[in-house]
């Protein structure tokens, strides 16, 4: 990948609600204790406005190529009964077992507080999970 004539892709996640969640409850007081660096857990660009542009410099700066570089919008409507195990599947720490069940429980609530939930058009409560993915193949040009 790094010699000449080397290429690799990548998938990365921007953008994504799933952090407000995580935000929102590491202010808790109850959760700081288990959540308080989730910040450090953060995509690469998570906040940028603008990270093709971003990645692209970079890898421009070290001499790659960008061959193809993209972000698709996604939103995913993940049934409310499947959300708080869902949140918990993601967070990037390790919860004690005992505690589980009631980080997703006040996750859902949190997910409502931040109405990033809705209902579908079968009448069932979703929780919108909103992401932008980047794709990127880059390639570093072969020595001349």
């Amino acid at each position: 990948m790094l010699k000449p004539g080397g290429s690799f892709a990548f998938t990365c996640s921007m953008h994504n609600n799933f952090f407000s969640i995580m935000s929102h409850m590491a202010k808790m007081e109850k959760w700081t204790p288990h959540i308080s660096q989730y910040e450090n857990y953060l995509y690469p660009y998570e906040s940028t406005p603008h990270p093709d542009e971003d990645i692209r410099a970079v890898l421009l700066k070290v001499g790659f190529q960008v061959m193809d570089i993209t972000m698709d919008p996604h939103h995913w409507k993940i049934p409310f009964a499947d959300a708080s195990e869902f949140v918990v599947s993601r967070v990037p720490f390790e919860l004690p077992g005992e505690i589980q069940r009631e980080f997703g429980s006040e996750s859902a609530d949190v997910i409502r507080a931040l109405r990033l939930n809705d209902v579908d058009e079968n009448g069932t409560e979703c929780y919108n999970l909103k992401f932008t993915a980047l794709e990127c193949l880059a390639v570093k040009p072969p020595l001349v």
